[in-house]
């Protein structure tokens, strides 16, 4: 039987569940913050995340 990722956090333990909950909340605000450094990034300094991954990746060496 093949089950949804809700499905599969309905029948967790109750302590399990709450530690999905979680993560999943962090992974939220992670996305969110994400999202607002590109866009700043890409409005300020006319530059991607991963161009200035690259860039910053450079200026170690």
């Amino acid at each position: 039987m093949i089950l949804d990722s809700e499905t599969k956090a309905v029948e967790l333990p109750e302590d399990h569940g709450n530690e999905l909950r979680l993560w999943l909340r962090l992974l939220t605000c992670t996305t969110l913050i994400e999202g607002e450094v590109r866009g700043r990034l890409r409005e300020r300094f006319d530059v991607t995340l991963p161009r200035f991954d690259l860039m910053a990746q450079l200026d170690k060496v």
